[in-house]
């Protein structure tokens, strides 16, 4: 744990259902929010049926973010994440949003996989309250429910699954709230997480922790209805169930938020679901949840490069890299790359593609530059945003052979010019180490425009084999647009 610091951190949450806003700081090892600020975008409603988002809730979105930007321009924070969920993951046209977006915000948006949702989803319990024995964590958010099987110190089980309170809402409640609405619901949302249900109780679980505004408000009705009660039974969820279907205005009276009571009986009936498949029998409250999660690994836990070169490293092992041979193309690829302008995250993912390039051996030694793009594109990759996830399969799809997958990605986190940069050098660096090659190689490489220039020692073009290949790469390259020059 650190020490006490004055330091302000921000942590921006876009939810599928609202944007959240916080601002702490450490005092006396416990983290303390300073400012916070929630407000409902609903872009899951905006999502037409090719996972588009519209025009008004991408307006929505935009228009919140103003308002954080402000906040945050009128405080001496000196850190901030924002992290998009369910929504701007699933939607094709997120980058009509996250342009403007990170024109907005003092840092670029990290639009996160469901396995990152959920690792963060368990930081942030795990800041509120102690995890002493194996925990169940449900999280029932827009878009999505992510299910944690919750160790001590680690989690055990990370899980994301496309159904959320507005999905649902929107699927079997837009025109009636009815007995056998909430049952087809339910059922639904039984059927989704039966696949894990089965895994998860062979490792088994103490106790069930709910988390963040479908739970919370949800537990505010029930245990409001019965004093007597500290944690949240089927039971209450039956007799709330009837009387959203009896009379749902009347739960205004009781404290409940008009908007919230929009999307109530989809998150209810998934909630109904997830203790049918689970078995679970009661189930207590966390406050803390995905921010919380970012506020923590932000002031006191390792750096979320740290948990991505873990994930990288169990990779590794998983299809059972040849280290030493990985280790040997990184040096050459940080050598080559030395004078290029990369940020740290670009540099880290050139790197990790280079330590990662060879996994799709595992699989088939022919063409196995597509199976290692299939590994890393299909994987969950804690630590990962999505796009970086994108650019990593992409610069290992297209280490080698032709280049028929030229096209980069239109992602924030790099230009064209910089991931192809990126991507020579990574396909030069491997070449410099054929077989397994231990060979120590004075190289140096430059750029200028489409056009590149490698500087390479006499004694290293000695080897006919090198020179060889070297000369197909140049072929290669031509055939994309690029020169490349061996003096």
């Amino acid at each position: 744990m650190a020490a006490e610091t004055d330091k302000l951190v921000a942590a921006i949450d876009m939810g599928s259902n609202s944007f959240h806003f916080c601002v702490a700081r450490e005092v006396k090892q416990q983290i303390q929010q300073v400012y916070s600020f929630k407000q409902r975008v609903r872009l899951a409603q905006g999502i037409d049926e090719h996972g588009n988002l519209s025009e008004d809730a991408i307006e929505r979105g935009l228009q919140c973010l103003a308002q954080f930007a402000d906040k945050l321009s009128q405080l001496n924070v000196s850190e901030v994440r924002a992290v998009a969920t369910f929504a701007l993951r699933q939607a094709p046209n997120r980058a009509q949003f996250l342009t403007p977006a990170n024109r907005l915000l003092p840092t670029p948006v990290e639009v996160v996989a469901g396995v990152e949702e959920a690792r963060l989803i368990y930081q942030g319990v795990r800041l509120e309250q102690p995890i002493t024995n194996n925990s169940l964590i449900i999280d029932i958010g827009g878009g999505s429910t992510e299910v944690i099987l919750a160790g001590a110190k680690t989690p055990k089980m990370l899980h994301s699954e496309a159904m959320g309170c507005v999905s649902f809402q929107q699927i079997y409640f837009s025109e009636a709230i009815t007995k056998r609405q909430f049952k087809k619901a339910k059922l639904r949302a039984q059927r989704q997480l039966h696949g894990i249900a089965a895994q998860y109780k062979r490792n088994g679980w103490q106790s069930t922790i709910g988390t963040s505004g479908t739970v919370k408000a949800i537990m505010n009705l029930c245990l409001g209805q019965a004093s007597d009660a500290s944690r949240l039974t089927d039971a209450h969820l039956k007799k709330l169930q009837q009387q959203v279907i009896d009379n749902p205005t009347k739960l205004l009276e009781q404290g409940l938020d008009e908007q919230r009571l929009k999307v109530l009986p989809g998150g209810l009936a998934i909630l109904r679901g997830v203790f049918a498949v689970f078995d679970i029998d009661s189930m207590s409250f966390s406050r803390g949840a995905l921010r919380e999660g970012v506020i923590s690994e932000m002031l006191h836990s390792k750096p979320i490069a740290s948990v991505a070169n873990q994930t990288i490293n169990s990779i590794s092992k998983l299809y059972h890299v040849d280290i030493a041979h990985a280790d040997n193309v990184c040096r050459s690829l940080s050598m080559l790359i030395a004078h290029y302008e990369l940020t740290p995250q670009q540099r880290n993912l050139v790197l990790w593609a280079a330590q990662l390039h060879e996994i799709g051996l595992q699989m088939n030694a022919k063409g196995f530059q597509r199976h290692g793009h299939y590994i890393l594109s299909q994987s969950n990759l804690p630590g990962f945003t999505i796009e970086q996830q994108q650019v990593l399969a992409w610069l290992v799809l297209n280490h080698r052979k032709n280049l028929k997958s030229m096209q980069p990605l239109a992602v924030e986190i790099a230009s064209s010019t910089q991931l192809i940069n990126a991507l020579v050098a990574l396909r030069i660096a491997c070449l410099l180490h054929l077989g397994h090659s231990n060979q120590s190689v004075d190289a140096r490489l430059h750029v200028d425009a489409n056009s590149f220039q490698l500087h390479i020692g006499l004694e290293t073009l000695g080897n006919d084999l090198l020179q060889s290949e070297l000369e197909r790469e140049q072929d290669y390259l031509a055939a994309a647009g690029i020169k490349l020059e061996i003096i």
